[in-house]
């Protein structure tokens, strides 16, 4: 591949990243306004069972043995500090978005990189793009 093409490749994927970058944050400006955030019992239960590894009797990693895997857990747990982001559910929110911008580009990186490998192949693109917005 060209250099050029590289770099249109490259503005694809950025263009990509800003669009479900801003998906996710008025999504979730959406749901924060109308007090949505932790409207599901699933949301309240793995913020708190981040905040218990150093908020509760027995604070530290021992708190995060329970039917789900700690990596959610764990990626919360700098924006738990504050209470307002705790009680709100904004510290769990931030890790959850940049996970859907991560996972948005790369499925559509993906599909692009397995059906085409070059800037002329509009089917690939198209796939991306669709896999990308599904």
């Amino acid at each position: 591949m060209s250099a050029q093409s590289i770099r249109r490749w490259d503005r694809e994927t950025a263009w990509l990243v800003w669009l479900s970058a801003c998906a996710s944050i008025l999504s979730f400006l959406f749901y924060f306004r109308r007090g949505d955030v932790l409207l599901y019992g699933d949301a309240v239960a793995h913020i708190n069972i981040a905040r218990r590894v150093f908020d509760s009797r027995t604070p530290g990693l021992l708190q995060l043995g329970t039917v789900w895997l700690p990596l959610p857990h764990l990626l919360m747990l700098p924006f738990l500090l504050s209470d307002w982001m705790w009680k709100t559910g904004v510290g769990a929110s931030i890790p959850s978005m940049a996970a859907y911008v991560f996972g948005t580009t790369g499925v559509f990186r993906l599909f692009r990189s397995a059906l085409g490998f070059s800037e002329t192949d509009s089917t690939a693109r198209i796939a991306a793009w669709g896999a990308a917005v599904i």
